[in-house]
This record gives C-alpha cells, sequence and structure tokens, in this order.
C-alpha cells in the first residue's frame, strides 16, 4: 500500500521521501510529514552514497577549510551599467529642475515639486542599487553547526545566521521573477524547512540551475552529521 499525505491523500513520489531525516514532502500541496511517527513506513537503508561532486560554478569562489566552506560571488552585471547610467540621469535632471524651481521668484506649484521629489528618490534608489551591483558579494559561510549569509559591503536585506539543528531539508525552485535588473531568463531560490517544517528562502533570484545545485550539495554535505548525507529534493519549477 503507498505511502500517502496526510492533508491531500496523494501518494508520495519517490523523490518526496528523505529516508536519512525521516521526512517526506507531498509534491501536491507542500505538506511536511514526519515518518517517525509512523514506525515501519517507509523502509530504512544502512547508508546512503552522495551523488558525484558537481563542477564549481562560473563566477563562484571557493574557500575549503578542515572545519568550513566559504563560498562568495560578486553580483556585478552589464546590466548595472545602464541601470546606474538611468539612475544618475534622473538624479541629475529632477535635482536640477528642483535648484531652479525652488530658486525661481515664484516657485513651481506644490504637485509639480512633489513629482520631482518621486522623481529624485527614483534616481537615488537606481542608483545605490546600481552600486551594490557593483560593490556587493554575497557570501555563504557553511560549518558543521552553522549557516552564514552575507550581502555587502552595501547594506541589502536576506542576511542570514542559522544553527544547523534549525534546518531539516534544502531544495531549489524556479522562481517567475528574473534576479535583480537582469534582461532574460528567470531566477533560482535556494529554499530550506525548518524544524518546524515552514519553507525559508535562504537565497534568492540566482542566475542559473547549476548555482543552485551546486549550494545544495555543499551545504548537505557540510551540515549532514558525520560522513552522512542530507538528501533533499531536485531542483522543482514553480507553477
Amino acid at each position: 500500500m503507498p505511502l500517502r499525505c496526510e492533508a491531500c491523500a496523494a501518494p508520495y513520489h519517490a523523490n518526496d521521501v528523505s529516508l536519512a531525516l525521516k521526512l517526506a514532502k507531498c509534491h501536491a500541496c507542500d505538506a511536511v510529514f514526519d515518518l517517525e511517527e509512523r514506525e515501519g513506513a517507509v523502509p530504512t537503508r544502512a547508508s546512503r552514497e552522495p551523488p558525484p561532486e558537481l563542477p564549481v560554478p562560473g563566477g563562484f569562489d571557493v574557500e575549503e577549510t578542515g572545519e568550513r566552506t566559504r563560498i562568495s560571488w560578486s553580483w556585478f552585471r552589464m546590466e548595472y551599467v545602464f541601470v546606474g547610467a538611468w539612475g544618475l540621469a534622473l538624479d541629475v535632471f529632477s535635482t536640477l529642475l528642483l535648484v531652479k524651481g525652488l530658486s525661481a521668484k515664484y516657485p513651481p506649484e506644490p504637485g509639480a515639486l512633489a513629482f520631482l521629489c518621486v522623481l529624485l528618490a527614483g534616481g537615488v534608489g537606481l542608483t545605490y542599487c546600481a552600486l551594490t551591483g557593483f560593490l556587493n558579494t554575497t557570501t555563504v559561510d557553511v560549518r558543521s553547526d552553522r549557516l552564514v549569509i552575507r550581502h555587502g559591503p552595501l547594506p541589502w536585506p536576506g542576511n542570514q545566521d542559522l544553527p544547523r539543528h534549525s534546518l531539516k531539508q534544502l531544495h531549489g525552485r524556479e522562481n517567475a521573477r528574473r534576479p535583480l535588473f537582469a534582461w532574460h531568463g528567470r531566477g533560482w531560490d535556494l529554499n530550506a524547512l525548518d524544524a518546524s517544517g515552514r519553507e525559508l528562502t535562504l537565497l534568492s533570484r540566482l542566475e542559473e540551475q547549476a548555482q543552485v545545485r551546486f549550494l545544495e550539495q555543499v551545504l548537505e554535505t557540510r551540515l549532514g552529521s558525520g560522513t552522512r548525507y542530507l538528501p533533499a529534493p531536485p531542483v522543482s519549477r514553480a507553477s
């Protein structure tokens, strides 16, 4: 008799079940099921061998020591040059008009001033995003007991500092939104299930599927206990 999801009664696929973690995630409704609660529900294996080591994606810098693995990559793409040019143009244009209007004998109407302020704010935002593209890198520092993700040096949301026990399973998913300011393709997210079964986004809008798979493999190997490999569902496409 096939094992079925308790939430929607859909039968589990082979890729839905993690024998090492004794967890199952339904492909139909994303509900997480603890297999330890049903003794004998899923057969066990004495061991599980890791897959072949994946090549390092282009642009990734990997530092490996006995205690940790550090992966970093730059944000820079040519798109940021055009974004910076647009932002600078808006900054200069809106600033000149504001100075001219405020110094005139008859200042412009409040609505016109508000519009110029919105233009200036948009230009500043684009300029800041362009600067992050030129200067920022993402660093993933993974140890046997901790995962740390940092974006910098310019502040940007998405920093993470997670203990090993808070993560149960990793998986990648295609994101319908493309990477920031990329003019082609879709992005990829690296997600994780926490101890309560809630899904967390660790890294978002990565440019290539190979990047997600490589990060999955490194994190799973480092965060595993001893030589035990933590399996994860294959990278899936968002519906």
